[in-house]
């Protein structure tokens, strides 16, 4: 994808101007905010980097608020690849919903190095289930547990929302638990997505409520 990028003035977290990007793909204009980076103690003092991402139909290029589309996993991928500062992994957060702020219909990327420099065991999400035995909501989903963690496994990882995601975090394990989905290309491949489930108690030291910068 081709961007544009714009610098103007303002304040973004700690950063005292907005760098944003915009492109054009699928009919759909791309709106991505490099919201800055960070220290984080749980990816084992590794830096860390936030994106914002949303689209729009490109049928209304004022793209007026209100309008805006969620982008799938794979334009988030692209995003990633394109954009990144490192480009090979990202999580999507799905936070407690003591922490969930949704004053706009926007898409947050927290961007880092190294997949295995996250606190909690990646491996798992890498292998998929024979079968996807449950359903909730329409998505049909595999759970297992390893090392204290919850992996959830579902199908059509490209058209199921932020919001269903964070509902089936809730379903499966509990309203305060802590969930994030992986972006990277292994997973962009796979006919699957999987969402890991924190330990009850753990919580990551960056996000909308509890930034580390």
């Amino acid at each position: 994808m081709q961007w544009h990028k714009f610098v103007q003035p303002g304040r973004c977290n700690d950063l005292k101007q907005i760098v944003s990007y915009h492109g054009l793909k699928d009919n759909q204009i791309f709106a991505v905010v490099d919201a800055g980076g960070a220290i984080s103690d749980f990816l084992h003092h590794n830096e860390l980097n936030h994106w914002i991402v949303t689209s729009y139909s490109a049928k209304n290029p004022a793209c007026p608020r209100g309008t805006e589309i969620e982008p799938t996993y794979s334009q988030k991928f692209q995003v990633l690849k394109d954009l990144g500062r490192w480009k090979e992994v990202a999580i999507e957060v799905m936070p407690p919903d003591f922490e969930v702020v949704d004053v706009e219909n926007v898409y947050h990327l927290w961007e880092f190095q190294y997949i295995y420099s996250f606190g909690e065991d990646v491996r798992p999400i890498f292998t998929a289930p024979s079968t996807f035995d449950q359903t909730f909501e329409g998505i049909n989903y595999h759970m297992e547990m390893k090392n204290g963690c919850t992996y959830v496994y579902f199908k059509d990882k490209e058209n199921i929302p932020w919001s269903k995601k964070q509902a089936l975090k809730n379903y499966v394990a509990t309203p305060i638990s802590t969930g994030v989905e992986f972006i990277c290309e292994p997973l962009a491949n796979a006919d699957y997505g999987c969402m890991l489930i924190f330990p009850l108690g753990t919580f990551l030291d960056f996000g909308l409520e509890q930034p580390s910068y």
